[in-house]
Formats: structure tokens, sequence, C-alpha cells
């Protein structure tokens, strides 16, 4: 029984109750500026349509409303702010609340300034900084999405001081725009999605989501990427041997990334566009031509949000030419101007060579550092979408458009996501590091977390893997239900194709779920390490489900998957599970659970199917996930 949200307000706050149930109380704002804090006091409360508008008055404010538009699962508030002093640039203006009664939470979280990963603490006391995404399950059952939102002149967080909108620097003294979006649902992954989706209705989120964004073709590719390979000692022989490798094994590589390693720079610094002269002494052209005449491929290069880790060598021949262009920031480091006019005149150079020596698609890193290096000078949001804006209507003008063949890099935060005009590749999470033997937890949790919100603006890299590695088949079948591009970046004479053809056919196509990878119900709210328990995402193509189970605990776990745990399958129907590594077949549906018992670095990949007249249709067994495939064969229930 759907129950309205509704509010309530007085002198104490403004509070949201779900029916009976009470989900925020005492929302207050708090205003922060040069002269000092100001408590603005409630004035009055205008009713239009589905608006409450709520005017407060102080002493050093000239005006402010709280607009909230309400619908039936939803609120988004508003701000329309103006002081007399200017702003506090990290907290301007703050709402603090209390919660209800709280059974789970998660808050999407930057661990790093590139990286977000889920915090799973309940109280509010606890919650980390910089929140991204909050989800609460309260006393009476409801699942609650709070979802921070930036504008072109503020940035917001949510944390145990309540919500916080940030300038990001001085001399601002306005407020203006949608900065928290709220939807109620019965289970996570809706409020989550619903909440994205009625933001966007109303104008509240500012770009696109991924229904309205293109997908580049190469995410169905199987590619390679140098990174692991070489990291940054890399040379024109080694690539090409890398090359070789993948023709002698006749390997259906489509794609190759020339990541970090290729430019010509000195201490993090560009030098210049071209490549490094020892490591490819006939330059750029050269080195793409041998990669072409090798293997029929893609050819992507990587390069930063800066041009380079930490921009333009200051003096460099470079700097020289682009220096109306370029601006010193307070670090000293050369970036590309915040005029996002001049950010597109050395982009559209750069491109423009790139595209001349046969690059077909570009890996853009270090996204995340823009707003720590920016901040203090310019107005961060703002100044960070104009980068953006300037950066895809390059690559949209020399490597095509609207999909535009580009994978973002190292910019989970809000700043980023919620700023890109065009693109519809982000990675997902953390490198994937092979030397490190406790890394897969860490990557997989958050990569399973951050993708009910990143998928719905992008396709969600889950970054690339080893097939020749301990946890090689665990990231093989992370791979296979991630719903993102496949890409390994074996060593030289290391790639195992045994653990890669389960991914693809024999023409190098990826068998690509068309969502995102995610936490099934039971597992959502919980730390399934700490709880050693098995972890379980989800996916689905058509009526086709399944289930990768993965146990990340450093001892043996047992559990089960229950037709209730998968989001939107049908629970009163049938279904017949196979699972890959074992062979095995089982019945599943409301009578029949999957029981789970897995040792310490075990994975199982199931493949769930309907039955319809005792019959059922089969994808692809030889793959991770035949769910994800065509269908191979119909077969009746008594011949499993």
């Amino acid at each position: 029984m759907k129950q309205p949200l509704s509010l309530t307000a007085d002198q104490e706050g403004i509070s949201v109750f779900c029916g009976a149930n009470l989900l925020l109380k005492n929302f207050n704002p708090v205003i922060n500026t040069d002269a000092g804090q100001i408590i603005p006091n409630l004035k009055e409360i205008s009713e239009v349509k589905d608006n409450t508008t709520f005017f407060y008055a102080a002493e050093g404010i000239r005006h402010f409303n709280l607009t909230v538009n309400k619908a039936e699962r939803s609120l988004v508030f508003s701000i329309d702010l103006e002081t007399e002093q200017p702003l506090d640039p990290d907290a301007g203006a703050a709402f603090d609340f209390d919660i209800g009664r709280v059974t789970g939470t998660v808050n999407i979280f930057p661990d790093k300034i590139w990286w977000t990963s889920p915090s799973f603490a309940r109280s509010k006391k606890d919650w980390p900084e910089k929140g991204q995404l909050t989800v609460l399950k309260n006393g009476g059952g409801q699942i609650i999405s709070l979802l921070p939102l930036p504008q072109k002149g503020f940035s917001t967080y949510i944390s145990s001081r309540g919500i916080e909108l940030s300038i990001g620097c001085g001399g601002i003294n306005t407020l203006s725009g949608a900065f928290l979006s709220v939807y109620t649902a019965r289970e996570p992954i809706k409020a989550i999605q619903e909440n994205f989706k009625n933001a966007r209705r109303l104008k509240a989120i500012t770009v696109p989501l991924l229904s309205e964004r293109a997908i580049p073709g190469f995410v169905d590719e199987l590619g390679w990427c140098s990174w692991n390979a070489f990291y940054r000692d890399m040379n024109e022989e080694k690539f090409i041997s890398k090359m070789k490798e993948f023709k002698e094994k006749n390997i259906p590589v489509k794609w190759v990334m020339i990541d970090d390693g290729w430019l010509h720079e000195k201490d993090y610094r560009l030098l210049g566009l071209e490549a490094d002269p020892e490591k490819f002494p006939l330059g750029l052209w050269h080195f793409v031509s041998q990669i072409k005449s090798v293997l029929d491929v893609k050819v992507g290069v990587w390069h930063a949000f800066t041009a380079y880790w930490s921009g333009i060598a200051p003096g460099s021949e470079l700097d020289k030419k682009y220096s109306d262009v370029l601006t010193t920031i307070s670090n000293g480091e050369r970036i590309l101007s915040f005029d996002p006019e001049k950010a597109y005149k050395f982009w559209s150079d750069w491109h423009s060579f790139l595209k001349d020596c046969g690059i077909d698609m570009l890996k853009v890193d270090n996204q995340g550092s823009y707003m720590r290096e920016i901040r203090g000078q310019a107005v961060v949001s703002e100044t960070t979408r104009s980068a953006h804006e300037a950066l895809e209507r390059s690559i949209s003008e020399h490597f095509g458009s609207p999909a535009l063949p580009l994978i973002n890099c190292m910019g989970n935060q809000q700043e980023n996501v919620l700023n890109r005009p065009m693109s519809a590749v982000n990675r997902n999470s953390n490198d994937f590091f092979p030397d490190d033997s406790n890394n897969f937890a860490s990557h997989i949790v958050q990569n399973a977390w951050n993708a009910p919100w990143h998928s719905m603006l992008y396709v969600c890299d889950f970054d690339m893997w080893w097939s020749n590695h301990p946890d090689a088949y665990r990231s093989a079948v992370l791979r296979a239900l991630s719903g993102g591009p496949v890409y390994v970046s074996d060593k030289v004479g290391e790639t195992d194709f045994e653990k890669i053809a389960p991914l693809c056919d024999e023409n190098g196509r990826i068998f690509r779920f068309p969502g995102a990878a995610m936490p099934t119900y039971d597992c959502f709210f919980t730390d399934c390490r700490a709880a050693e328990k098995p972890l379980k995402l989800f996916n689905q193509r058509g009526e086709n489900f399944a289930v990768g189970v993965w146990n990340i605990s450093d001892v043996p776990v047992d559990g089960e998957i229950s037709i209730s745990d998968i989001p939107r399958i049908d629970s009163g129907r049938r279904y017949l599970a196979y699972e890959y590594f074992s062979k095995k077949y089982r019945p599943f549906d409301l009578e029949n659970s999957i029981k789970l018992s897995l040792g310490k670095g075990e994975v199982q990949a199931w493949s769930v199917y309907p039955i319809r007249d005792d019959k059922v249709k089969l994808g692809d067994c030889s793959k991770y996930f035949g769910a994800a495939t065509p269908v191979a064969r119909e077969v009746q229930l008594r011949h499993c």
C-alpha cells in the first residue's frame, strides 16, 4: 500500500513523513558568511500547487526562500538565497536534520578525491564527509534515497552535520537551485533510480541520464589496456610484441588503449603533444600505424583532464605556444584556462593531431583532482562543468558524436558525474591492483555500490583485469556480470584466453548485459566482508536473470539465493537456474532457494531462466552467464 510523503513545519524545522512514519525531523537552515553564522527565522509558508515555499528572514540576509516540490513519493528541495556578506566557501548554507529509527544505511562517499565507496554506518554521527548519496531503511520498512545535487553555483554534500552547500571559493553571496532530491520506495535500487528520474524530469538534474546518451560501440567489444602490463615503462617494441601475441593466439581483441607512459613529459608535467621521442623516436603516427599493421583494432590513447598529472611544464615550448589559453593556479601548476573557449582551443589542437595520427578513442584520467586544484580560485561545480563541456566539445568534433569514444576516469564525485554533457562511459571504481592480494574485495564492493547511481548516467566501467592471476575467475565473472566494457591488461605472454573466452564470441563481441550489476536486496545494507556472508550481485537481460556470488571474506561462507532477493524478478513464476563452474541445474522459485557454500576466494555464476509450459530456453552454457547470450537451445524440464 502506497504511503504518500507529507511535510510539517514550525520554528523547530521541517519534518518529513511517509504515511505515519517519520523520515526526517527538524530540517533547519544555518547560513555561514564571512561576518559569521546566521540562524534564520521562519516567517511565512506558501502553498502553490505542488510547491511549498518557506520564507525566512534574519539580519544579514537580503532574501531567503526554501521551496519543496512535492509528489506522492518524492520531494525536491531548492534554495534562493542572497546575503549581505559573502558566503563561506565550504558550507555557505547548511541544513541539519534528525532521522527516525534506522535499520540500514548506505552512504556513498569519496574515500579518495577520485573514487567513491560505501559506508554502512547507521548512526548519523558516524556518517562520512562529503557524502554523494544516502540510502536509509527506517523502522517502518520504507527505503529513503537522499540525493544531494550540484548546480552551477554550488556542490552539495551529506555528512554527520547534515546537508552542506559548498561554493568552493570566496566572494559569492548567492545560492540558487535544487540541492536535494528525496524519494521513497519499498526497495533500495528502485528508490535510487526513481530519484534520479524524478530529479531529471524536474530539471533538478541538468545533464542527460544514460537513457538520453549515445553509447559508443567499443563497450561491446573485447579490449586490452597497456597500464598493468607496462605501467609508465612503455615503448613501441614492447607494445607491438603484445599485439603479435594476440595475433598468434588468435585472441579477438578489437580495441587497445595506450595508457600513461607514451607522452613527452618531465616531473609529471607535459612538454609536448607528440609521443616521447626516446620511447617512440618515429612519433605517434608511426607507432599507431605499426599497431594497426599487426591487428585490425581501434587504437586509443590516454591523457589527463589537466593534460598531464601536474599540467603543462612551465617555460616549455608547449607552455609558450599556448600561453594565451593556460592559467597558473595557486600551487604553481599551469593548466587549461577556466574559460571554456580557451580550453577548447587547446583540446581541439591536440585532438586534431591525435586523430591525424590514427587515434580512434580516448581515456581521460585524473578528473577528480581538478576540483581540489581549482578550489579557492573558482566556483568548483560551474568551472568543472565548463571544463567537461570544452573537453567533450572537442572530442565530439574530432572523434565523432553523439556516441563519444571516451572512457572517463578518476572522476566518481558529483562534480564530475553530474556535470558531463554527453559522454556515456565512466570508470566505476578504483584501479585493479594485481600485486595487492587484498584488492579484490574492496574493488568489487566499490563497483557494486557505485553502480546503482552511476548507472543512471553512464555505462559502468569495472576496470581492466589480468586473465592470468589468482583472482582471474573472480574478476572475469565480475566483468561478465558488470554490464560494462571488458578489457584485460595482461603482460606480454601472459594472456590466458581460456578465462576470457566465456565473456565473448569468436569475433570479440562481448555478451554484455544492458544494465549494471548491483547488490541483491539482502546484501544492499550489509558489509558482506565484516558479516562473513556471500556477496551477491544480480543483472538481467529480458526475462533472464543472472546472479554472481563471491566469497570476499577470509573464511568459508554459507548462504542462499532466494527469489525474493532479486529486484524485478517475477517471484510468482518458476525458473531454472544453471551454475557455470559446477554445471549443475537447480529449480528456483518461492519454494526452492539455492543453497550456497563457498570456500575462501570462490565464485559462482548463476543464470536464471523462466519456465513456460515445462520448457526452458537456455542461453550458451559455455559462457559465464548464458542468460546474457542468445537462445542456444530449448529443453524440457525432465531433461535437466
